[in-house]
């Protein structure tokens, strides 16, 4: 076991990583948006670091 928690945002930002291992190499406006949509929804309380950080992440999973 870990001596450090995960957090739930990084435990997010894995799962949108294994999504994107696991999409076309194509760009998907659709779910860049829909991921987008999806972090603001879980994590309204972001901070503008974690946000840049969430988004970036989104971006090369979906390859916008």
């Amino acid at each position: 076991m870990s001596a450090v928690a995960e957090q739930p945002l990084d435990r997010w930002l894995a799962r949108v990583r294994q999504i994107g291992a696991h999409r076309p190499h194509r760009a998907d406006y659709a779910a860049y948006e829909r991921l987008k949509a999806e972090l603001v929804r879980e994590f309204p309380c972001l901070t503008g670091a974690e946000y840049e950080r969430a988004v970036a992440a989104i971006a090369r999973a979906t390859g916008v």
